[in-house]
């Protein structure tokens, strides 16, 4: 639905590969930045094969931002840790995008949920990295 500067707003962004070098120098220091302006008004799930907890996607986050030498404003930085949430798994295993839809219809407020009893809000849906296997929330 659009807002009152006639865009519309997005449900989750969905980070494939959260985890890469476009990320560690870009995609969070945009995001980030974003937040900083009060721009960015969506969850964000973010996908990779490492085996991570959101707590440890959050640090990530926190080192990346301050590698690219921006000033972490501690507000700031603790709303948009909260944006995200964490789903692990092999791209090439379809197992991994079930997780990526619960994590998405969690993010979203719909629920979701998977075979192990779904991705809360702010949590992670978890999985094997080495081709599929259960999916776990932490």
């Amino acid at each position: 639905m659009p807002d009152a500067r006639g865009s519309a707003s997005a449900d989750v962004l969905v980070v494939f590969g959260i985890t890469g070098d476009l990320a560690r120098v870009m995609t969070f220091r945009s995001l980030y930045r974003l937040e900083r302006r009060g721009l960015l008004d969506c969850p964000i799930v973010g996908v990779a094969v490492d085996d991570l907890t959101v707590d440890h996607l959050r640090a990530h986050a926190r080192e990346c931002i301050e590698g690219t030498g921006e000033t972490i404003d501690n507000e700031v930085f603790a709303r948009f840790a909260a944006r995200l949430s964490y789903v692990s798994g092999d791209f090439t295993d379809a197992a991994t995008y079930e997780r990526v839809g619960a994590a998405i219809s969690a993010a979203c407020g719909h629920g979701g949920g998977d075979a192990t009893g779904g991705a809360g809000g702010g949590g992670d849906a978890r999985g094997d990295a080495g081709g599929g296997g259960d999916a776990t929330v932490r």
